[in-house]
């Protein structure tokens, strides 16, 4: 059954509203001060980033798995767990976005940067 537009808007609100609380919740529950004095910053471009995957996007299965894991890794107290989690997060999250914007034929698509995990990443001699 298909929705008619204004009510895929509204839902898209909800959505990205939802998702937004989460990410300032973990934000919060982390302690991590240097990245809540960012947020009013990260909230405005993610907000707009995620209000325009919304538009393309309506199956949000891949993200709810992602912040269901970190859930449960938060509950758990795994460190390395959640940092891993965040870090397949980000970077899954920034490489949709980037498919996302990339989308427009007029728009010339560049490689996908290489990510290695922390333990991984070349050092510089």
């Amino acid at each position: 059954m298909s929705m008619p537009g204004e009510e895929l808007r509204e839902l898209a609100k909800v959505r990205v509203a939802n998702d937004m609380a989460f990410h300032r919740g973990v934000g919060e529950a982390s302690g991590n001060t240097f990245m809540m004095k960012l947020w009013p910053v990260l909230e405005a471009k993610m907000t707009l980033v995620l209000a325009v995957e919304q538009e393309q996007r309506h199956d949000d299965s891949r993200a709810c798995a992602l912040h269901e894991s970190l859930g449960e890794c938060i509950r758990h107290g795994d460190r390395d767990e959640i940092y891993e989690n965040l870090r397949m997060h980000v970077v899954g999250s920034a490489e949709e976005s980037l498919e996302t914007f990339d989308a427009e034929p007029t728009v010339e698509k560049k490689p996908k940067a290489t990510y290695f995990p922390a333990q991984q990443v070349p050092h510089r001699s």
